[in-house]
């Protein structure tokens, strides 16, 4: 099957602190969806006698990518064997819907090398960037950062292989794979949010007189406002002010003391 790609009618431009770029093709766009929107993955390791190992995983892209990054107990299997040999493999696939056909699943599978951070030394800088990067995608998991054996893994894809669906598949090489291994924003959760605005726009017919539309996403690490009225490209507005990196940056007891309160709140 050819692999040409077109984009997609209708398509709004993605944006990327505030500018448009070009409109990506179908696939690419489809791509985007599926890792916005998918937040486990089946992780592929090989066990030291050679046999292969499949785990679920949890998984959030970095800003800076292209890489993704898990957060792994070092009890667990995986880890163990992620530690001995680098070299790993991830599928990312849409969910079953009751009465359709599985076949045409979309799904990336990721060929990758693995590297275990250490939050201190060499790895500080990285270490503390793909916790950023996860907990954005999972603030739930804020304690589990703390304790001593769980360890933050980043994968450099070095292949994908994406099936969009019956008859659309393609291989993606390492520059091919950079820019859609990012969030659109500057996080997992700034992408969504903007990709369901989008969705929006596209369906609403030009009002008379047009009005603006805007979306409000708290994220735990940035905040973004998206503005559109279903006609413009939709522009971008981002904070580095977070439910999490807020707190972090100004509390210093619990319970937070007034004069931390106002400072937050100013």
């Amino acid at each position: 099957m050819p692999n040409a790609e077109m984009p997609a009618p209708g398509s709004a431009s993605p944006m990327v602190e505030g500018a448009a770029v070009a409109p990506e093709s179908r696939l690419d766009g489809e791509l985007r969806h599926l890792l916005a929107e998918v937040r486990v993955a089946a992780l592929g390791t090989s066990t030291d006698s050679g046999e292969p190992f499949v785990s679920m995983v949890p998984f959030a892209l970095v800003a800076d990518g292209p890489g993704l990054v898990l957060h792994v107990s070092a009890l667990a299997a995986h880890t163990h064997h992620l530690q001995a040999r680098a070299a790993v493999s991830l599928l990312i696939m849409r969910p079953e819907i009751a009465g359709a056909p599985v076949h045409d699943l979309q799904r990336l599978t990721l060929q990758a090398q693995a590297k275990v951070l250490q939050p201190d030394g060499p790895d500080a800088a990285d270490w503390q960037l793909c916790r950023s990067a996860y907990l954005s995608r999972f603030p739930e998991a804020a304690p589990m950062t703390a304790l001593g054996d769980f360890r933050f893994v980043r994968l450099s894809p070095t292949q994908g292989r994406h099936i969009a669906g019956f008859g659309a598949a393609r291989t993606l090489e390492p520059a091919r794979l950079a820019p859609l291994l990012r969030p659109m924003g500057s996080s997992y959760e700034a992408d969504a949010g903007l990709r369901r605005l989008q969705a929006l726009l596209q369906t609403l017919s030009t009002p008379q007189p047009r009005r603006l539309i805007s979306l409000l996403q708290l994220g735990s690490q940035r905040c973004q406002l998206v503005v559109g009225d279903g006609e413009q490209s939709a522009l971008t507005f981002e904070l580095p002010l977070g439910t999490l990196n807020l707190p972090e940056r100004l509390w210093r007891h619990d319970p937070p003391r007034p004069s931390e309160l106002e400072a937050a709140i100013a």
